[in-house]
């Protein structure tokens, strides 16, 4: 429990802050007279909307309705309600403490209860509900947040005279749209609503006390349609051990229309314990009996299939596996290199006596070589005188006149011979220079003529891409005009510095790129250019179609409407807020911004009931969706997709009343196509329209 920020409201006496609402504060208070605790919930009426007098009336009614609805019942299970009083801007409600937790947190808490535990809570809610019902109130919000359980487990119906949405996909800062799970087809549908209505509400509060899940789930559009028109899977199909006696029970709550359900709650209570009688009676449960067998002690086995006979695909049995072929195979496989035996003597048969008999006739062919030669050396005598070489002979001694000629003449060799080999290199390095000198002139008449072969290339591409940027602009403008009357589509068409001309975006199912393409080439025959676009829901045809002469209005202006989305690529994720800008025209202009989903509904994003003023000076400037700037903000959610984003800009209004935050979107079209018609006659400015789709992926 927190620490309060005031201690006292009238005669309480304030001892801790236990909760904050949307309107104000929850303490724990005490009554200093007769020591009772209290639970005082407040509103502080100065801090509702200064500027909208109407809807701070309505608050401050619907907190004094609650008061006088709960403070007309007494009983056991709804908290009681002690008084109403104000305290200068503090309007509040002394009420019954109660020390324990609501069904809400039980469930986000994955608590489950047994089946008898469900019927008793139900039953308490019930006979709370009966016993309301009869003094003429109706709760119309009755969800497990409002249904309290005490430390001793007493059930207590809490928040009379108070309806509220809650919303897992678009939520909105004030009031929260989204996922109300609990509430009856009567209610969304905005019609006169009594007991039945929460009867319904009841049969979804069991539903999630027999399953875990709620009946009803996703987006506020994808809820809505459930509810209307759909019925969710029997409690016994989700929980094997719900009793299917009860499946009846909750069908019959939560029947579709109000005659068709238990006319009372005391009938959906008595139901209740009839089924809880049955389900006493049952033998055991045949969701055991078809899916496994029921062993004795009353578990159930389960087989899942071939479980009883699998085994690995990749073992190999006995049978299969390869073996090696043996003698009788043909083949001997040895386990290691062959091992390199030594010579065989050749009574063993082997090599060694024939590489004996060639070293020895080479030995013999040696000594016969060597008697030869000596032979020749020698002589025919045998060695009686040596042979002397004639360079070993003695020769006479030179004059010193030959001595001195012979050293000239080897000088003047030399001399000689260093001049040759001078003129050798010499020659050698003018030829190497000469080759140079060739091999650079070759070089550079190569060089020119690349240089020259490659300036008439640049130029001859040049004159390409010009004659192709001047095509691609000749046709730029009626490939636009083609691709903004296609059906169903939003497209868009750009040259690229090369001249290309390229078409992107998307299309409905139903417009193929070879129709496209085929619009094109009627139009413009010979252009050059490619297609590249996604395919969308045709559910977004209509929407599309509505806007697309207003679409072809807004190119035209100096400055058009424009719309971007915050995120890269217009891709945003689960539960991620929805931010987009936008920049209104050149002249002031009234904006209406419509987002259409894939389920046939439109959420209107601007104007909504805290942004009622739409409009914007000339070129002027608007963030939608911001949480931090006041004003109603969105996440995302299921379904997810490709969603199409409209702003229309007028000179005037397009409506005269502010429309309600969702809706059909086909009977919004009809009533777009008039108010559009009656702003084109009656404006001396006509609208002008964008569009923008975003992507919706889970988280």
């Amino acid at each position: 429990m927190k620490q309060a920020d005031i201690s006292k409201l009238g005669k309480y006496e304030i001892e801790g802050e236990l909760g904050k609402g949307a309107m104000g504060v929850v303490y724990r208070g005490k009554d200093p007279f007769i020591e009772r605790f209290v639970a005082l919930k407040t509103v502080r009426t100065d801090m509702l909307k200064a500027d909208d007098p109407e809807a701070t009336t309505a608050q401050i009614t619907r907190f004094k309705r609650e008061a006088q609805a709960a403070g007309r019942l007494n009983h056991p299970n709804i908290v009681g309600i002690y008084e109403y009083g104000e305290d200068g801007p503090t309007a509040f409600i002394a009420m019954e403490f109660i020390e324990g937790r609501d069904l809400k947190d039980y469930f986000d808490k994955n608590e489950r209860f047994d089946v008898k535990t469900i019927v008793r809570i139900m039953g308490d809610v019930l006979s709370a509900l009966d016993y309301a019902h009869h003094h003429g109130i109706v709760h119309r919000d009755i969800k497990p947040a409002n249904i309290m359980l005490t430390t001793a487990g007493a059930v207590k119906i809490t928040d009379f005279g108070i309806a509220r949405l809650e919303s897992s996909n678009l939520t909105q800062a004030g009031a929260v749209m989204g996922t109300p799970s609990y509430m009856s087809p009567e209610q969304f549908m905005g019609q006169q609503v009594d007991g039945r209505s929460d009867i319904f509400s009841a049969g979804a509060v069991l539903y999630q006390l027999l399953t875990g899940e709620k009946p009803f789930t996703g987006s506020l559009t994808t809820i809505m349609h459930r509810v209307l028109h759909s019925q969710p899977e029997h409690p016994s199909v989700l929980n094997v051990q719900t009793p299917r006696a009860f499946d009846q029970v909750v069908e019959k709550a939560m029947a579709k229309r109000p005659e068709d359900r238990y006319q009372s709650a005391a009938d959906f209570a008595q139901a209740l314990r009839v089924a809880s009688e049955k389900r006493l009676a049952e033998p055991a449960s045949a969701a055991a009996e078809a899916d496994g067998t029921v062993m004795e002690d009353g578990a159930t086995l389960i087989l899942k299939p071939g479980q009883d006979d699998a085994h690995p695909a990749h073992e190999l049995s006995q049978e299969s596996a390869p073996r090696r072929p043996g003698p009788a195979g043909g083949l001997s496989v040895k386990d290691g290199p062959a091992r390199q035996e030594g010579p065989k003597s050749a009574k063993d048969g082997g090599t060694g006596g024939g590489k004996g008999v060639l070293i020895g006739a080479v030995a013999g062919v040696v000594l016969v070589a060597g008697a030869v030669g000596g032979w020749l050396v020698l002589g025919p005598h045998g060695g009686d005188r040596p042979v002397v070489p004639p360079s070993q002979r003695e020769q006479p001694p030179l004059t010193p006149q030959a001595a001195e000629e012979a050293q000239r003449q080897a000088e003047a060799l030399a001399r000689s011979q260093q001049a040759i080999a001078e003129a050798k290199r010499q020659a050698e390095e003018q030829i190497r220079a000469e080759q140079a000198a060739a091999a650079q002139r070759q070089a550079d008449i190569q060089a020119r003529t690349d240089q020259a072969a490659a300036e008439a290339k640049r130029q001859a591409e040049a004159q390409a891409r010009a004659q192709q940027v001047a095509a691609a602009e000749a046709a730029l403008g009626s490939i636009r005009t083609v691709v903004n009357r296609a059906p169903c589509s939003l497209l868009w068409a750009d040259a690229a510095t090369d001249g290309a001309v390229t078409v992107t975006g998307a299309m409905g199912e139903a417009n193929s790129e070879a129709q496209l393409r085929a619009l094109i080439e009627s139009a413009v025959p010979g252009a050059t250019y490619t297609v590249k676009t996604d395919t969308v829901s045709p559910i977004l045809c209509d929407p599309l179609e509505a806007i697309g002469h207003l679409r072809d209005r807004n190119q035209n202006l100096p400055q058009p409407v424009q719309l971007q989305p915050t995120n890269p690529g217009a891709v945003y994720k689960d539960r991620q807020n929805l931010i987009l800008d936008l920049r209104g025209p050149g002249f002031p202009a009234y904006l209406q911004v419509d987002y259409f989903t894939l389920e046939g509904y439109v959420v209107h994003l601007w104007p909504n009931g805290l942004e009622k003023d739409h409009k914007l000076v000339a070129g002027g400037q608007h963030r939608l969706g911001d949480p931090t700037g006041g004003g109603r903000f969105w996440t995302i959610g299921q379904p997810f997709g490709r969603e199409l984003i409209v702003a229309i800009a007028s000179a005037r209004p397009l409506f005269p009343a502010l429309r309600p935050e969702a809706e059909q979107a086909a009977g919004y079209l009809a009533e777009l196509h008039k108010a559009l018609e009656a702003a084109g006659r009656n404006a001396t400015t006509p609208p002008v329209a964008t569009a923008l789709f975003i992507t919706t992926v889970p988280n």
